[in-house]
Order: C-alpha cells, then sequence, then structure tokens
C-alpha cells in the first residue's frame, strides 16, 4: 500500500525542482568567483541521477551574454558554478547578473532563478 501511496503521490505531485542560487557579495574584476546552487524537491535534495542538467548563462550589466556552461556537480542537491578570470575580466564594475536552468528528468519542466551580484576592480 505504502508504494502505492508513494506512486500516485509522485503522479499528482510533479517533481519541479526548487532553486536557490547564492552569490558571493562582491566579484573582483579578473579573478574567479564561486556561486552556490541548492536544487531540492519538497525540502530534500534533489538526487544528481534525476537531474538533465543544471546550465548557467552570465549576463554584464548591458545585459548581454558574457558566459556559459554548465555547472559542477557537488553532491546530490548541491552545484556550483565557478566563474573563471577570464570569464569576470569581461564585466564591467556594476551590477552583473548569473541565472541558470536546472532541468529535472521526471518532469524536463526548467526551474530558473537569477541573481546580481557587484563587481569591482
Amino acid at each position: 500500500m505504502q508504494i502505492f501511496q508513494s506512486l500516485v503521490y509522485q503522479i499528482l505531485v510533479p517533481m519541479v525542482a526548487t532553486v536557490d542560487l547564492t552569490a558571493p557579495d562582491s566579484v573582483t574584476i579578473g579573478q574567479s568567483a564561486t556561486f552556490d546552487i541548492a536544487v531540492t524537491f519538497n525540502g530534500q535534495p534533489y538526487p544528481q541521477n534525476e537531474i538533465k542538467n543544471v546550465k548557467y548563462l552570465l549576463y554584464d550589466a548591458t545585459g548581454a551574454v558574457v558566459a556559459t556552461d554548465v555547472a559542477t556537480f557537488v553532491s546530490d542537491g548541491h552545484y556550483q558554478v565557478v566563474l573563471p578570470a577570464d570569464a569576470t575580466a569581461k564585466l564591467a564594475a556594476g551590477t552583473n547578473k548569473l541565472e541558470v536552468a536546472v532541468v529535472p528528468i521526471p518532469v524536463l519542466q526548467p526551474t530558473f532563478a537569477s541573481v546580481q551580484f557587484v563587481t569591482a576592480q
């Protein structure tokens, strides 16, 4: 009965991911920067084997895309984006944005999150 209830729950409640993106207080232009991504469902870490991909886009202050890539898996529900020095070197001082897209396999519906951060020399 418990297996049946679990199956019914999975069918009725799509496993749409919740994504929290954490940025450093500030980023120094020309130096690497690390951003943490928490991916959960119902407060529990989303298993890595149920995630198709976690990608990011880096935007400069004008809204132009500066870099795109795949986030690095750390552990279930935890990914990181490490912007290399050459990517942050393309940013001007001011407010920039990192956006992530997480695609869970069970629903294939992406969840987006973004964070603004300040860059300085």
